[in-house]
């Protein structure tokens, strides 16, 4: 999937198989990141749940810095 940078939102529905880490699963999360830009401060690239608040996975970004900041519960 390509998405050209302007309000772009993806949203899958929840699955029982998209249950991240249920009975002690290992699971892997992956993409790629081509940043144009620099504005903002942090963006929310990914997450899991019904708000953005919700860290069942969540991963942010920075625009000054060229590492990832992620948190998980899987409760």
């Amino acid at each position: 999937m390509t998405v050209d940078g302007i309000n772009d939102l993806l949203m899958i529905s929840h699955t029982d198989a998209l249950a991240l880490g249920k009975d002690n699963a290992d699971f892997t999360i992956s993409f790629a990141l081509l940043q144009t830009q620099e504005q903002g401060d942090w963006r929310n690239l990914i997450y899991k749940g019904n708000s953005n608040g919700e860290r069942t996975p969540a991963i942010w970004k920075h625009y000054a810095n060229t590492g990832f900041h992620a948190r998980i519960s899987t409760d």
